[in-house]
């Protein structure tokens, strides 16, 4: 399986995939690409807002590549519920002041995803 597999949901269960999204959990600076929250690795709770996921920054839903590591980036569970399939048009920081507290971990509540 490569990159220019035609798109259906079967990547996300291959060895590609697990392979890819191990990796880019462990180069991964440790905060969310979309909020600027810090990520928390033990979270294993598979709904639980703040587990760490693997997210497309171009979505493959749109032509982004599946297993690039320059298209990966890790985000909480709920920033990516957030995103969806949508554009994210630059990375969002987390400054003070632009943030929400979310069980003591900051997330910015002023994204406009549209």
């Amino acid at each position: 399986m490569n990159d220019s597999v035609v798109f259906t949901q079967s990547w996300r269960k291959s060895p590609e995939w697990r392979r890819a999204s191990s990796l880019a959990k462990r180069l991964s600076d440790g905060y969310c690409y979309l909020c600027g929250g810090q990520l928390d690795f033990t979270i294993r709770e598979r709904s639980h807002p703040f587990k760490v996921e693997v997210d497309h920054v171009l979505p493959a839903s749109r032509g982004g590549a599946l297993f690039d590591q320059g298209n990966l980036a890790c985000v909480h569970n709920r920033c990516n519920k957030v995103k969806g399939s949508k554009l994210v048009g630059q990375k969002v920081l987390n400054n003070v002041g632009l943030g929400a507290v979310f069980g003591g971990q900051v997330v910015n509540s002023g994204i406009d995803w549209s």
